[in-house]
């Protein structure tokens, strides 16, 4: 039963089963959110509020759900997953943060070379200008694929201890991205160096690549879709 003055005590199991407990005052109860809970939790786990996630009778508590809603009750059990803060850790997840951002810039301007080129493929520039559109097309690409490769070698020179389990798989699904961001823009490369080679060039790339562009569409929208989910959770979890 509650207390008196209604002010009830939870119990916040956090990992390897620490119990902490935490007094909710009456007015409390009444009026704040599952913020308060986390606010607390923080303080006494160094979890942070962002990075918890609070189960009660087997549902996840929202930060909006107000502490009267959920039928709290002196002694209640509420789990608490989540890792705590690292110093360093989070350095090392900032510094791929800043990182994935860069590449998605560079993806960028892939993508543009990209719609220039189809562009050429379906006629759009006069035959007299093919040449010099598609060598400067090479020239800033090839500028682009340098650009991952140095961000490649950067990742490398990051070492991250075994211990640092979330700051090791963001640098891993990375690397493996702009490896695919490569591998996009070698196939944009050999599409440009069969224009350079041919006679006339609009037509050798209309012959060659139109099962390379298929291929080099589902490794775009592969890209992008990367950039919506993996890369946005890079910058905000």
């Amino acid at each position: 039963m509650a207390e008196a003055d209604n002010s009830i005590s939870v119990v916040a199991v956090a990992g390897s089963g620490i119990k902490h407990r935490i007094s909710i005052p009456s007015t409390v109860l009444q009026t704040d959110t599952v913020v308060f809970l986390m606010d607390k939790i923080a303080e006494l786990t160094d979890i942070p509020s962002q990075n918890q996630k609070l189960i009660h009778k087997g549902c996840k508590l929202e930060k909006s759900h107000y502490l009267r809603d959920l039928n709290l009750r002196n002694n209640v059990k509420i789990m608490v997953l989540g890792k705590k803060f690292c110093p360093e850790e989070d350095e090392h997840v900032k510094r791929i943060k800043t990182t994935a951002t860069d590449v998605e810039k560079i993806s960028v301007k892939v993508s543009i070379i990209n719609e220039e080129v189809e562009g050429i493929e379906k006629g759009f520039l006069d035959q007299n200008l093919i040449a010099e559109a598609v060598q400067k097309l090479t020239k800033r690409l090839n500028a682009c694929k340098e650009e991952y490769m140095k961000i490649l070698e950067n990742l490398d020179g990051i070492v991250i201890e075994s211990k640092y389990v979330d700051a090791r798989r963001r640098k891993r699904v990375l690397i493996v991205h702009v490896q695919s961001c490569l591998d996009v823009s070698d196939t944009i490369s050999s599409v440009c160096d069969i224009a350079i080679r041919s006679s006339p060039p609009v037509k050798m790339i209309a012959a060659n690549s139109c099962q390379r562009r298929e291929e080099l569409i589902g490794k775009l929208s592969s890209c992008n879709t990367w950039f919506r989910d993996g890369c946005r959770s890079l910058k905000t979890e």
